[in-house]
């Protein structure tokens, strides 16, 4: 049986905030929302500092963008593809361009599915607020667009298992 170390970087200088290691279930019972516990566990000393947290799929979920929001912080994140929170109406794969990008915008969170190669999708969840490029219905953007993101004040990348 291995263990997790769950680690927050300052991104620009690597610094180490904190850090959580997991060792296993205890009493043989599985933790659920682990992620979002973790997540909140290690940000907890920086709430209100409108600093932007960097998560991969295992700890980001609309669940934790707006508990972050409500801290006046920000997430950026990749969902896995079983997640409820990636509807049903983005296009499959076979019917999208390679390099593609469809943004779902909601007022606070906005949901990037891009097609970087004919089988591989990544879909991007973020509360960065979101310019005038990436309002309005269901659009598909191409590479030589883009959408503006703002810049942070600092962000912090979460580490799984060492």
């Amino acid at each position: 049986m291995g263990s997790n170390y769950w680690v927050a970087t300052n991104a620009k200088n690597f610094y180490a905030c904190n850090i959580q290691v997991y060792t296993g279930e205890g009493d043989g019972v599985r933790e659920k929302k682990q992620g979002l516990r973790v997540v909140k566990d290690m940000v907890c000393h920086m709430h209100g500092t409108r600093r932007g947290v960097t998560t991969d799929n295992f700890f980001t979920s609309c669940e934790l963008a707006n508990f972050l929001l409500t801290k006046n912080m920000i997430v950026v994140g990749t969902l896995r593809k079983n997640k409820h929170e990636i509807p049903t109406l983005f296009p499959s794969r076979k019917q999208r361009d390679v390099q593609s990008s469809i943004f779902g915008p909601t007022i606070e969170l906005t949901l990037v599915s891009y097609l970087a190669a004919r089988n591989k999708t990544v879909t991007l969840l973020s509360s960065q607020p979101h310019d005038d490029a990436c309002k309005g219905e269901k659009k598909i953007i191409h590479p030589k667009s883009s959408c503006t993101i703002m810049p942070l004040k600092m962000e912090l990348t979460f580490w799984t298992s060492l």
